[in-house]
């Protein structure tokens, strides 16, 4: 089996790959920065995981966890802040109205500010924080 943030962060890369905006901006969808970064896409979009808080065990047999999923655009152009703001836009209803076993809810969190790389300034690592709160029992990742 699979932890149910594991299984949240596979079906919203599955939702973004099969999104027609995205399909339509030609944006690379996946798991990780480096294979992002390696392949100079000008757009892609990183799904990762980021913090858990401590659980909250106060229903017995249970546990209420947050995860945070991280969504992280790079992207490569002359306005790279601008461009990443595109993909973003279709991203954030697709995680914010995401639906799946054992989710309670659904936040929105911090957006980092853009870091910008290379010497011409064209390339921007931009990444939102969302946090779901999510129900297993207490001894369970799973379910």
């Amino acid at each position: 089996m699979t932890t149910l943030r594991e299984q949240y962060v596979g079906a919203l890369l599955d939702l973004m790959a099969a999104d027609p905006g995205m399909q339509q901006l030609n944006v690379q969808v996946g798991r990780s920065i480096v294979d992002a970064l390696d392949a100079q896409h000008t757009l892609a979009l990183i799904l990762h995981l980021g913090a858990d808080a401590p659980p909250d065990r106060s229903a017995v047999g249970f546990a209420t966890r947050q995860t945070e999923i991280l969504c992280t655009v790079i992207t490569r152009d002359t306005t790279p802040d601008q461009a990443a703001d595109s993909v973003l836009e279709l991203a954030h209803p697709i995680i914010m109205d995401f639906d799946a076993p054992a989710l309670i809810g659904s936040d929105e969190g911090q957006t980092d500010p853009p870091i910008f790389a290379n010497v011409d300034g064209e390339s921007c690592l931009r990444t939102v924080h969302y946090l779901y709160t999510y129900r297993t029992r207490s001894n369970s990742l799973t379910g």
